[in-house]
């Protein structure tokens, strides 16, 4: 969902999606979600997604 919506230049919603993801989801599929991120090349998504989690 979130390449999607960076695909389509949708940054907030990506943004306020990872972010909910993050505070939901325990660490294992945080880490999972984050290796993802980065294979597409969305390292600043993998960033937003890490720092939301550990907050």
């Amino acid at each position: 969902m979130v390449v999607s919506l960076r695909s389509r230049e949708v940054d907030d919603e990506a943004e306020t999606l990872l972010k909910g993801y993050a505070r939901d989801q325990p660490a294992n599929d945080i880490m999972s979600l984050a290796c993802g991120l980065l294979k597409y090349g969305l390292f600043s998504d993998a960033e937003v997604l890490l720092r939301a989690a550990v907050k």
